[in-house]
């Protein structure tokens, strides 16, 4: 019940299932708060889901987000999912229905544990080159260009301390990659664009 946005998958023009952002805190038991002791078996909330149109079926692909919101399926295949909090991440995910229960353990670094609890970054990565912020709408060109809004308004109170005010928010962010992408498929997660590259903002004074 806390889906937000949403993208079709594998396209928008013949899509067999929706690749869910679930816009909740990342454990119940601790709000937003990493989980010191993580455990093969610990279960922090679901953030990613995909959903079968043609059943119904839900299954959860991602745990461990902070609100996620934004998300799109990308030109060359991959699904960007991204956090809309003061400190949010984006992640790529290669194969969104051939991955299940893989968690974040930590939102920092970007670690991210398969549902053995093995670290594994072959199927999901942390794009640690995309701007921290606090991601609401986001769109992505065929070249791998990423344009997306901050959610906090501008003000001049610190991040955090629960104000809504963020001395850097307010603005619009362009990530432009190192390597644009050049329409060959991607088979492995090094071969996106979202690996390197520039981020721009815009804010008018």
């Amino acid at each position: 019940n806390a889906v937000d946005m949403f993208a079709f998958w594998p396209n928008e023009a013949s899509p067999t299932h929706l690749i869910a952002c679930i816009e909740g805190s990342r454990s119940q038991l601790t709000g937003d708060a990493d989980t010191a002791g993580y455990a093969p078996g610990d279960k922090f909330n679901p953030s990613v889901q995909r959903i079968d149109l043609s059943s119904g079926a839900v299954e959860t692909i991602l745990r461990g987000m902070s609100a996620c919101d934004g998300i799109r399926t990308t030109p060359w295949g991959t699904v960007l999912a991204t956090e809309e909090t003061d400190d949010g991440g984006a992640y790529e995910l290669l194969s969104p229905l051939g991955t299940t229960n893989y968690t974040i353990k930590d939102r920092a670094t970007g670690e991210i544990v398969n549902a053995s609890g093995a670290v594994d970054a072959d199927e999901i990565v942390k794009r640690t080159a995309l701007p921290v912020i606090a991601w609401e709408g986001l769109d992505i060109t065929r070249e791998g260009v990423v344009y997306a809004g901050d959610e906090e308004r501008p003000g001049t109170t610190a991040d955090g301390a629960g104000s809504t005010n963020d001395r850097d928010g307010g603005a619009i962010f362009k990530f432009v990659p190192d390597s644009p992408w050049n329409g060959a498929a991607v088979t492995n997660l090094t071969q996106s664009p979202l690996v390197s590259g520039t981020i721009y903002a815009y804010q008018a004074s």
